[in-house]
């Protein structure tokens, strides 16, 4: 598990994909994961990529060493916590993507529960201002612990576990440019100088006011109107289930 003497390290400037920064994410864990992957050219990824690989050693050997004698032989290294990037026709683009992360919080062994979020920096080193979404395309650095771990079914490996982020050029969530789209410019219409229309005002609720509509969306003592659809029961959503825990007999480092 990480502890203060795990290496810690910052990378190179690179582009953010499906950075989740400000926000954690919640779609597999419920108590949510703040993460980021980072794209790098294989040249720019060379120091850390050698750092990865070196650490990834001493986890596998710390896991031999930790487990009881008849499953030494079982244990496996973990694959590593980077991947190449192909692009849409399966061809390598000679770039390597790295995934960080960081549990938004959780429980400690002795039971204490803990909050945390990444710290966010700008390129002048002053955090960065809240409400400003940091969003992919961004370029970035990341500063992360080289953690190393070991289970059953996964093997020993190394996490990349997210510290902080310092934001060198900004790409807001929702945002970005045309040419990072891949628009190019065409003949027709400039529309940076039309004017925005007035919202139009939304239907209304087939003669009724909204105070008379109850809460429950039942039309109680009201009669169904004329041309009204029939109003459908919701369907129920199924419950998210918790990210699977590969159990097996996981070791401390």
């Amino acid at each position: 598990m990480a502890n203060n003497q795990n290496p810690q390290i910052i990378s190179p400037a690179g582009i953010a994909k499906y950075p989740h920064l400000n926000v954690p994410d919640t779609k597999y864990d419920p108590n949510g994961v703040y993460q980021v992957k980072l794209v790098l050219s294989e040249q720019e990824a060379g120091g850390l990529k050698q750092q990865i690989d070196e650490q990834m050693q001493v986890a596998y050997q710390m896991a031999v060493h930790n487990a009881p004698p008849q499953m030494k032989p079982q244990i496996k290294m973990a694959e590593p916590p980077y991947r190449p990037v192909f692009n849409d026709n399966g061809q390598p683009t000679g770039e390597l993507e790295f995934t960080f992360k960081m549990k938004a919080q959780g429980k400690r062994k002795d039971g204490s529960l803990f909050e945390r979020k990444p710290a966010l920096f700008d390129a002048k080193r002053q955090p960065v201002p809240e409400g400003v979404m940091i969003g992919g395309g961004s370029v970035i650095k990341v500063a992360a612990t080289l953690a190393p771990f070991y289970t059953k079914m996964a093997g020993a490996g190394i996490a990349l576990r997210l510290s902080a982020v310092q934001v060198i050029k900004l790409v807001q969530f929702g945002g970005g440019s045309a040419d990072q789209f891949g628009f190019g410019e065409e003949d027709g219409e400039d529309l940076s100088q039309v004017q925005p229309q007035a919202p139009q005002q939304p239907q209304d609720n087939y003669g009724y006011d909204d105070g008379d509509i109850p809460f429950d969306g039942q039309m109680q003592g009201y009669g169904q109107p004329e041309g009204m659809p029939q109003m459908q029961q919701p369907v129920p959503q199924m419950q998210q289930q918790p990210p699977m825990n590969y159990g097996g007999d996981d070791y401390d480092f």
